[in-house]
């Protein structure tokens, strides 16, 4: 049990060295069955260095150039595909607004003259009902025309 959590000390200060992304050296200290690891190049009182035991070695592997080049290749070709994209969507959202007046004033317009219709209708006729229709349409179409900001 002691061996295991002595090998998971060292297993979590040598994962925080590569978090930090820098060497770490360690130091082994026991003192009977009690074992210390310590960023230290001494041991505290009582405890024997025993670094000497500890077998193994630590490296770490940086990129090559053309491993930094082909990456940097990709980021900028996405840079390059994101502005292209927006560009894009300037261009669309800008020839929807220039459209969007006309057919404003279109469907606006076509309101406005059923609106018309309807009143010179409502006016000829003479029963209840073919009246009550007629202003429930009406409503409808001033209903439109708020919807629509005309």
């Amino acid at each position: 049990m002691r061996a295991v959590r002595g090998l998971s000390v060292m297993l979590i200060t040598t994962l925080a060295a590569l978090a930090g992304g820098e060497a770490l050296a360690t130091t082994k200290c026991q003192k009977g069955t009690s074992t210390l690891y310590t960023e230290s190049a001494t041991c505290p009182a009582g405890f024997a260095n025993v670094s000497s035991t500890m077998g193994g070695n630590f490296s770490t592997i940086g990129k090559d150039d053309a491993v930094r080049q082909q990456e940097q290749s990709i980021f900028d070709s996405g840079a390059e595909t994101r502005a292209a994209d927006q560009a894009r969507a300037a261009q669309s959202d800008q020839a929807a607004a220039q459209q969007q007046p006309a057919s404003k004033a279109l469907m606006c317009g076509a309101i406005a003259d059923q609106m018309r219709a309807l009143e010179t209708d409502m006016q000829q006729r003479h029963t209840r009902q073919s009246i009550e229709q007629a202003s429930d349409q009406y409503q409808r179409l001033r209903e439109q025309q708020l919807q629509g900001q005309c």
